[in-house]
């Protein structure tokens, strides 16, 4: 885990040297099988930031319900899973080689707390691009069926700034609190690196949020 960490530092840290990574996961449309459609280059990335999701130890990503996976374009901002990623980049290759092997995603192995089950929160894509977000529901295999979609204008939750600030991975983040959707939370965010996004469907704030939780510390 703590390379992970260092990663997320000089991929953050990258912003200022103009380094870019090339951003290949494409929207994948509701009705096809995941990992069935070959990916679609929509943007470039140029700031990728990972957040622990639920974890009981922030240096061990085997104690993580989902690792999420922010990608900030020019055009388009996505937040996925990182461990549904690259469970499909590496279960892919098999699939093509086996093709009358096992079935389905069983014992692909996600990743987390528990790399055995299936999460939402894993199978979720988030896209915003113009004031508007998409977000995909896509399922594995024959679960396709159950893929879905649906957009709605970028969500704005109602920050209220506070005085308090701490030192997250180096960078100086304050405080704010809002209530959304039936939710209290505390978001720590820097303007630091001014981004106003953050991880799901958070946003709105003078700079990236780095941390944020619900009134039960979820």
């Amino acid at each position: 885990m703590n390379k992970r960490i260092i990663t997320i530092i000089l991929a953050l840290a990258a912003v200022c040297g103009g380094k870019k990574a090339q951003w290949k996961q494409g929207e994948v449309p509701p009705s096809s099988r995941r990992g069935s459609t070959p990916p679609t280059e929509i943007d470039t990335a140029e700031v990728t930031v990972y957040y622990a999701f639920n974890a009981d130890d922030i240096k061990d990503e085997n104690t993580y319900i989902n690792l999420g996976w922010l990608q900030v374009g020019k055009q388009y901002t996505k937040y996925a899973s990182y461990f549904m990623a690259h469970s499909d980049s590496t279960y892919k290759p098999k699939l093509i080689k086996n093709s009358n092997g096992e079935s389905g995603y069983a014992g692909r192995g996600f990743g987390g707390k528990y790399p055995s089950r299936w999460s939402e929160y894993q199978f979720d894509e988030i896209y915003i691009k113009d004031g508007q977000l998409t977000e995909y529901a896509i399922m594995p295999m024959n679960l396709d069926r159950e893929c879905c979609q649906y957009t709605e204008p970028v969500p704005k939750q109602q920050w209220t700034l506070k005085d308090e600030q701490q030192t997250i991975h180096g960078y100086r983040c304050q405080k704010a609190v809002c209530h959304w959707r039936g939710r209290d939370y505390v978001a720590w965010f820097t303007s630091e690196i001014p981004i106003q996004r953050g991880p799901w469907k958070f946003g709105g704030l003078s700079g990236l949020i780095v941390k944020i939780s619900d009134a039960k510390k979820e």
